[in-house]
């Protein structure tokens, strides 16, 4: 007896120093069902997360809509988490159940542009899982480095965004010297939508070709506003305030952009060159003075076969060629767009333009190469206009024939167009004209009676007689500024309508 307890005792304490057995999980072979042996369950992680997906979705021209779908059948999920830019941006609880699939609208104002966005779930253990990653194709640039992000991924081509919508959303302060958005490789070729916020101290050294705060553009850039300086020394093409070289269409554009390049040429303050059949400018102003050496224009440098339209250089805006084809909106015009009847219509300058020859009002100068016609209608300028050496003109200053004796002068043509300026320059006063010379036809165009000027070529506007005295803006913008004349109401056509008569006071 006292052997066989002996014996169990030494059972007993071969048991107790035995060592233990921690618990564990076992999954049968047939079924995701856990079993649970031993305790503490949290102690082997659940790494099954059924599944979690985003997408996103644009609205308009400042929200994305985000769409998160998550479940976890096993042991349920927690919560969602919302990433944009590596950075958390919205928590969402979930309700725990095992069963249920559950779906997230997350509406998200001003998106950073072209950033990448990726869903977390977490589930109740504390286990997650990511979903796949979203960069959305947002259009959308809020600030300076949504501005920057989409210059590199415009200038390196990362991305095509050809006819692809951008908009500005705010104002935009540059802090550094600028490098233009689209280049020769790369033109831009999408849509600009400023929204009519202002580019703020744009500084920018030329230092190539086809500069600007857009270098080359073939798509549309619109209501914007860019102030600043441009510099040059050295002898660089295609310089503007919006873009350097336009090919597509630039309208509702403001530049409050000095120019200062003496010895460069094409140079504009909204384009330093425009051309092709869709290069067309249209609403736009400048505000700041322009220096160049060759074509040099108010709005646009140098414009060949593409169309300005009611666009003007105000009266705080000095245009300067240091050499020649200077003008008021345009330096220098050729040819008229294949589906249009003339270059330039509708326009105006208030500023002073001067430099060496060929220095116009409107235009400086002309050329219908390949004895196809130039136009300019319905313009009027303001600005006094002078020229150190020869062909100055209230509206056009001179022609290729002036230039080089290359050119037709019956196919230089001005309609509609009126000046109420000084014009003076040359050796003598043959050399300067109310609204161009004889290398043009000129018909319907006045200039003030009063400046008794013989070298007109234009009718010398004595009386008007209007139907309607609110009719042709430009006519009575021109009227209403001279210092003589008064308007009446005249009823000599007896038909029952009233007629105002303009009398100028000689």
């Amino acid at each position: 007896m006292k052997k066989k307890i002996m014996i169990l005792i030494l059972v007993l304490m071969f048991i107790l120093a035995a060592p233990k057995v921690s618990a564990k999980y076992v999954k049968t072979t047939d079924s995701k069902e856990i079993i649970r042996i031993g305790k503490m369950e949290e102690e082997i992680p659940d790494l099954v997360f059924d599944n979690i997906t985003l997408s996103a979705t644009e609205t308009n021209d400042s929200e994305s809509f985000f769409t998160i779908n998550a479940n976890d059948e096993l042991s349920g999920i927690d919560r969602i988490e919302l990433y944009i830019d590596g950075d958390l941006y919205n928590t969402f609880e979930y309700d725990g159940s095992k069963s249920e699939t559950k779906e997230f609208r997350v509406r998200v104002s001003n998106l950073p542009f072209y950033e990448t966005c990726y869903a977390k779930g977490i589930d109740l253990k504390g286990n997650s899982k990511n979903s796949n990653i979203v960069t959305p194709n947002t259009s959308r640039i809020n600030d300076l480095r949504d501005l920057l992000k989409f210059r590199e991924m415009q200038n390196n081509k990362t991305v095509d965004f050809k006819n692809k919508d951008f908009y500005l959303l705010n104002d935009v302060n540059l802090s550094e010297n600028w490098e233009p958005i689209g280049n020769q490789n790369f033109p831009f070729e999408g849509k600009f939508h400023g929204e009519n916020h202002l580019i703020k101290n744009l500084k920018l050294t030329v230092t190539k070709d086809s500069q600007g705060f857009f270098g080359v553009s073939n798509g549309e850039i619109s209501e914007l506003v860019v102030e600043g300086n441009i510099t040059s020394t050295g002898s660089y093409y295609n310089i503007g305030g919006i873009v350097g070289e336009n090919h597509g269409l630039l309208k509702n554009l403001k530049s409050n952009v000095t120019i200062n390049c003496p010895k460069a040429n094409r140079i504009g303050g909204i384009a330093g060159v425009s051309s092709k059949e869709n290069g067309h400018i249209i609403n736009c102003v400048n505000y700041k003075n322009i220096t160049g050496y060759e074509c040099v224009g108010g709005v646009c440098g140098f414009n060949s076969e593409a169309y300005i339209e009611c666009c003007g250089n105000e009266s705080n805006a000095t245009i300067t060629a240091n050499f020649q084809c200077g003008g008021g909106v345009l330096g220098y015009l050729e040819l008229n767009p294949v589906n249009k009847d003339c270059g330039i219509t509708k326009s105006y300058n208030r500023g002073k333009v001067t430099g060496n020859k060929a220095i116009g009002g409107i235009v400086g100068a002309a050329w219908n190469i390949y004895n196809k016609s130039t136009s300019i209608k319905y313009c009027y300028n303001k600005g006094d206009i002078t020229c150190q050496q020869r062909l100055c003109g209230g509206i056009l200053g001179g022609t290729q024939y002036d230039l080089d004796g290359n050119d037709s002068s019956s196919n230089n043509v001005i309609v509609g167009c009126y000046n109420v300026s000084s014009v003076s320059g040359g050796t003598t006063s043959v050399y300067s004209y109310q609204i161009t010379h004889s290398y043009a036809t000129v018909t319907s165009s006045y200039y003030p009676m009063q400046s008794k000027n013989d070298n007109a070529y234009g009718t010398a506007m004595q009386t008007v007689l209007l139907k309607d005295k609110f009719g042709p803006s430009s006519l009575l913008y021109i009227l209403e500024s001279l210092s003589k004349g008064s308007w009446t109401i005249s009823d000599s056509k007896n038909d029952g309508y009233p007629y105002f008569l303009w009398e100028n006071e000689i």
